[in-house]
């Protein structure tokens, strides 16, 4: 038997909201469809329905509230229910925005009604979807946070020895500095390194020996005196 979907459509457009109505009804899956314009309607109908719709697509720019802050009082109210914001906005910071709310989708209005069909069974199989080129633009940033955080500490350990650099430290000593601060094992060192416990254990001496410090305890509080 084929399960049975309950949808609430908020879009202030009534050409569009009847067409994706239509879309659902041809679905065959959905045995309810209910369509309102606000907010306000919204919130009236979630609060009062005996059992809450398992779908709700809401248009980004709904009327009262706008769709983020109606999709974030939505997966609230109930955290089971699958919330689509609909957008013909292709801006990136309203998507990354919208994200904040919780939402399990975010669909281009201007989407094929084939494409918009597939991209519904996905989200109700617990799959976000979003365009390609939004996801590819929130990959991208979050690598460049990634690698800046990173450099960041780098930076930090660098800036320490900035007196020492007459002992020509490598970036893999910069690196393996701020391992051992961190308190990794020689064999956490080699694994995030990529190099071999042997040579992670060579470097560490060569470093002690240009630091004058006989061991790990004596290394990093030598940092805590400098960052003091």
């Amino acid at each position: 038997m084929v399960k049975q979907y309950s949808v609430l459509i908020a879009e202030k457009h009534k050409l569009y909201s009847e067409i994706i109505a239509a879309a659902f009804k041809g679905m065959g899956s959905f045995n309810f469809i209910k369509i309102v314009r606000d907010s306000n309607e919204v919130i009236k109908f979630v609060e009062s329905a005996e059992s809450m719709p398992n779908l709700c697509l809401v248009d980004v720019q709904i009327q009262d509230i706008e769709g983020i802050c109606c999709t974030e009082w939505l997966k609230k109210y109930n955290s089971e229910m699958k919330v689509v914001l609909l957008s013909d906005h292709k801006s990136k910071s309203l998507f990354e925005k919208s994200l904040l709310a919780g939402l399990d989708g975010y669909l281009l209005k201007e989407s094929s009604l084939e494409k918009f069909k597939q991209e519904i069974k996905l989200v109700l199989d617990d799959q976000f979807v979003a365009p390609k080129y939004l996801i590819n633009d929130l990959s991208e940033k979050f690598m460049y946070l990634t690698n800046l955080e990173k450099q960041g500490h780098i930076y930090s350990v660098k800036k320490c020895l900035e007196s020492k650099k007459h002992l020509n430290f490598k970036e893999n000593d910069y690196r393996l500095i701020l391992s051992i601060n961190k308190g990794w094992s020689n064999k956490k060192i080699s694994e995030e390194l990529n190099v071999s416990e042997g040579n992670v254990k060579n470097a560490i001496s060569r470093i002690y020996r240009k630091l004058n410090v006989n061991s790990r305890t004596q290394l990093m509080q030598m940092f805590f005196r400098i960052t003091d």
